[in-house]
């Protein structure tokens, strides 16, 4: 006789899980703003972002399309004599990694953002035609 009012209680909390509690959390609503829209160069295959937020790599056919900011136009195209179909992003390594199911290719770019620094007209000790230029920023404030 014990293990009937146990089997009760059991088959009660399941009827409620089942049908859906009132103490269960209810779905709540979201918002959300239109941040920006542009036309891709290609038909887009894939899209990857960098952790920063500052990068935004469209993959279309061939090419991945470089974007700074989200701009409307990319400012670096990058492209392959083959076609990829996924890609991805690794924070960790700074990583763009493409994938080619059919022909089972990954290739792995290293992702550096290169910056140029003006050098002419400022104070500078050798030839002007060395292959290096050591730049020191000692008034940086």
């Amino acid at each position: 006789m014990k293990r009937f009012p146990n089997f009760s209680v059991f088959f009660i909390m399941l009827l409620l899980f089942i049908t859906g509690s009132p103490l269960m959390a209810q779905p709540v609503d979201i918002d959300w703003t239109l941040l920006k829209q542009f036309q891709a160069t290609d038909r887009p295959l894939d899209i990857a972002i960098s952790a920063d937020g500052a990068l935004l790599f469209v993959l279309t056919p061939g090419n991945v399309a470089v974007y700074s900011n989200f701009a409307d136009v990319p400012f670096k195209q990058i492209s392959f004599e083959e076609d990829f179909d996924r890609m991805t992003y690794s924070d960790t390594t700074s990583a763009l990694i493409l994938t080619n199911a059919a022909t089972h290719t990954v290739k792995i770019l290293e992702i550096d953002m290169v910056q140029k620094i003006v050098t002419e007209g400022s104070p500078a000790k050798g030839p002007e035609n060395a292959p290096v230029t050591l730049a020191v920023f000692d008034d940086y404030q």
